[in-house]
């Protein structure tokens, strides 16, 4: 994989604030069917063929399967998601730093605000798979 293809690529669009390589890639456990994971920061919302576009593009010059993260109030939505990603990742492109910042900070404060709920539920669920009730519902 070439990163120096990637930012050529998305330095063509002027409305990415910041783009970032995270996944396999980054950790360097890349195998034959290893996808690519790039998350991307803009200054608008993008439609849902832009987002396609840019996916099959990347895809032609990576010669790879990409999966394309819109990291815009990504925190509010999926904060597990959005502090893996900023607590794992390589910076492709940096066009703002200070909402690369502001994205990495509210990432650690929405997770750690959500936390402690996300460990009862994941307790709760291997308690359940244990006890052999995964599946079944209570009723009264």
């Amino acid at each position: 994989m070439n990163i120096e293809n990637i930012q050529a690529y998305l330095k063509t669009f002027d409305f990415i604030n910041f783009a970032l390589l995270f996944g396999s890639s980054v950790n360097k456990q890349i195998h034959f069917f290893s996808d690519i994971d790039i998350a991307i920061h803009t200054k608008r919302e993008l439609e849902l063929l832009e987002i396609g576009e840019l996916v099959i593009n990347l895809e032609d010059i990576l010669h790879k399967k990409v999966d394309l993260v819109i990291l815009n109030g990504l925190y509010k939505k999926n904060s597990f998601l959005s502090y893996n990603i900023t607590t794992n990742n390589e910076v492709i492109i940096l066009n703002d730093e200070n909402l690369y910042i502001d994205f990495k900070t509210n990432s650690f404060l929405w997770y750690f605000d959500f936390e402690p709920t996300l460990k009862m539920f994941n307790e709760n669920f291997l308690k359940r798979v244990e006890n052999g009730n995964f599946g079944k519902t209570k009723t009264a």
